[in-house]
């Protein structure tokens, strides 16, 4: 299965992961670039985080 990571400001595709299954799916979250735009890049950023906003 492809894992798709898309930037929820700009809407590209930051990130691929390759897991185990078939298929496609989606992950909404914040690029490096983003991040750094609204004042949240830290040093431990990665894309393993996970940002949730409402």
């Amino acid at each position: 299965m492809k894992v798709y990571y898309v930037c929820e400001c700009c809407d590209k595709v930051y990130a691929e992961l390759e897991t185990e299954g078939e298929g496609y799916t989606q992950v909404n979250g914040l690029c490096a670039e983003c991040l750094e735009e609204i004042g949240g890049r830290s040093d431990s950023f990665s894309i393993i985080s996970q940002w949730f906003y409402n």
